[in-house]
């Protein structure tokens, strides 16, 4: 979702999405707590009636724990604003983690993907 930034999250009440995916959900340069709880469309947005999940279709948002792009503060505002409707799945790449990830690793689903069913990717 880098590129995308909450393209995904818009594209949510579409008959055609069947699950969405929000793979290290950014909104460039997280430095002010504003950005870092970002999702990357606005509250207007977020406050429609079909910018919220059909019953029964989760969302599921994921990222490597020390990113620097898709900071923590925005999964607790992904939870808060989808509940139990959100399936977040939150990557170790602190310093020392047992699959040796860099601390920068960002790219969840494609430059640090290894496919490998041994691997958290």
């Amino acid at each position: 979702m880098w590129l995308t930034r909450g393209f995904v999250l818009s594209l949510m009440a579409d008959d055609a999405v069947l699950i969405p995916v929000a793979s290290q959900p950014s909104v460039s340069f997280s430095m002010t707590t504003e950005y870092k709880q970002s999702l990357g469309i606005s509250d207007l947005e977020l406050a429609q009636p079909n910018a919220k999940l059909t019953p029964g279709v989760n969302l599921l948002a994921l990222q490597f724990s020390g990113s620097r792009t898709c900071p923590a503060e925005r999964f607790v505002r992904l939870r808060r604003e989808f509940g139990d409707q959100v399936e977040t799945i939150e990557i170790d790449s602190a310093s020392g983690n047992p699959h040796q990830i860099s601390p920068m690793a960002y790219a969840v689903l494609t430059v640090h993907f290894v496919d490998s069913p041994e691997y958290p990717t």
